[in-house]
C-alpha cells in the first residue's frame, strides 16, 4: 500500500501553494474502491472519453458516467474541510 501511495503522489503536480491539496487528493483517491479509482485515473490522467472507458470496461457510457460522478463526489466529500462556527443562542 505504501508503494501505491507513493505512486499516487507522483501523479499530482505539487506547486508551492498546492502541497496540501495534492496530498488530500491522493488520500481521497486512495479511499475509493479499485473500480472507481481506475475509472477516475482513466478519465483524468489517461484523458479517455467516456465511450473509450465504456469500451475498455465492457459497460455502457451511462454506467461509466454515473460511476464517475459518484467517485468524484466521494473524493470531494473526503477532501472537504469544515470550518467550525459558533452559533449565538
Amino acid at each position: 500500500r505504501e508503494a501505491g501511495n507513493r505512486l499516487l503522489s507522483t501523479w499530482f503536480a505539487k506547486e508551492q501553494n498546492s502541497f496540501e491539496s495534492a496530498d488530500e487528493a491522493c488520500l481521497a483517491l486512495a479511499t475509493l474502491d479499485s473500480e472507481s479509482r481506475e475509472l477516475v485515473l482513466m478519465r483524468i490522467w489517461g484523458g479517455l472519453k467516456l465511450q473509450q472507458i465504456a469500451d475498455a470496461t465492457g459497460t455502457s457510457v451511462a454506467t461509466v458516467h454515473r460511476r464517475y460522478k459518484m467517485a468524484i463526489e466521494r473524493m470531494r466529500q473526503t477532501m472537504e474541510t469544515t470550518c467550525p462556527t459558533q452559533t449565538k443562542d
